[in-house]
């Protein structure tokens, strides 16, 4: 476990505030989940009871995706909210990563980790979801971590962003190798560009939520053993078939701790 002297625990490390809470709870039980890592979610769509509802809640994730910035600033502080009370209402089996405005230039990001953030117990920013092109935006992001605690960082890299953004968060995370970085959902269909791209970045981290292919998750895992990251991606990915598909690809026990829990656990410094 490579130092790491705590009790083993199985964490998610990506998945999404949903109603109610005990249900995430209850799965989590069922799959042997110790804790989950909680982002801020705009929708809810365990919440829809129809299709209609259903699509209604993915375009507006979609548009948020693609830069929709008025919508997300519209929701931001409801989702906030649900959080926080998230994590205080059951502190032993939630942690959680915030959010931060981009709009806020490198001295006012400071200030805002160290206020709104850490002082309220959240261990990361994200995820960022930015539009193809946009990745200059995470520059004061990146600055204002490295003037703080070294808050990591954790980015969406499947669609709507290429190869070509996956690259330059490579790029900022060289520039500033002290700032933990997590390649949100593997890269997705750039999964073996970012194989390497990780193994060239010290502080790049990889995660395994919404992965492309079983091959994929397999390859990713035995390149990359200290640095991938168990993720749900909860309500979007079945936490319990997570957890398995995990165990079915990788049979190495001592990289299987690693994967499931031991790596994040480091990272973070989870108790």
């Amino acid at each position: 476990m490579d130092n790491i002297n705590q009790k083993l625990l199985v964490i998610d490390n990506h998945s999404h505030v949903t109603f109610p809470l005990e249900d995430h709870i209850h799965l989590m039980d069922e799959a042997g989940i110790n804790k989950t890592i909680l982002f801020r979610t705009l929708v809810h769509p365990e919440k829809t009871k129809n299709l209609y509802e259903l699509r209604k809640e993915m375009n507006q994730l979609n548009s948020i995706l693609n830069g929709n910035v008025s919508l997300a600033q519209l929701k931001a502080k409801d989702a906030e909210t649900e959080l926080l009370t998230a994590i205080e209402r059951y502190p032993d089996r939630f942690i959680g990563f915030g959010a931060i405005p981009l709009s806020f230039n490198t001295v006012q990001m400071v200030e805002y980790i160290e206020k709104e953030l850490l002082a309220k117990g959240l261990v990361g920013i994200g995820e960022f979801t930015l539009a193809s092109g946009s990745i200059y935006l995470l520059e004061n992001v990146f600055k204002a971590s490295s003037k703080t605690k070294n808050i990591p960082l954790w980015i969406h890299t499947l669609n709507p962003l290429i190869l070509k953004d996956i690259q330059e968060i490579e790029i900022m995370a060289q520039k500033y190798p002290s700032v933990p970085v997590i390649l949100g959902h593997m890269g997705g269909m750039n999964w073996l560009e970012a194989i390497d791209i990780v193994k060239n970045t010290t502080n790049i981290y990889i995660d395994t939520s919404a992965n492309y292919s079983t091959l994929a998750l397999k390859t990713v895992i035995e390149e990359l053993p200290d640095k991938t990251l168990f993720g749900v991606d909860y309500p979007y990915g079945n936490i319990l078939l997570s957890r398995k598909t995990i165990e079915e690809v990788c049979k190495n026990k001592d990289v299987l701790a690693k994967v499931l829990g031991g790596n994040i656990q480091k990272l973070l410094k989870i108790d």
